[in-house]
């Protein structure tokens, strides 16, 4: 189990050592972003276990909507949490991505 630390402001960084890190915006819109498992830590399913922490730890401090900018690669990661995706395809720093859209049931 992966215990989330997080200091609240602005933007909340949330890192474990060179393995993992997490945004969380929580000014305009609960957001979570700049998920990243190091290539060394991949396919321990560390990435599902962040996304499914973050996702509990801003819904239950902040909101119970989350907006994200994914790359359009891993739309199918994200759909496998609840996310749905909100617009059509758009270049970001040479990667397409999408904006999807989580809500709380």
């Amino acid at each position: 189990m992966i215990t989330v630390f997080v200091e609240v402001w602005e933007n909340s960084f949330v890192r474990f050592g060179n393995i993992f890190r997490c945004v969380i915006d929580v000014i305009n819109n609960a957001s979570i972003g700049r998920i990243l498992v190091t290539k060394a830590y991949r396919d321990r399913g560390y990435g599902k276990e962040l996304m499914e922490e973050a996702i509990k730890y801003t819904v239950n401090h902040f909101k119970d909507s989350i907006k994200i900018q994914a790359q359009q690669h891993l739309k199918a990661f994200y759909q496998a949490f609840g996310f749905k995706q909100v617009s059509t395809a758009y270049l970001d720093d040479r990667i397409w991505h999408i904006y999807m859209i989580w809500e709380q049931k």
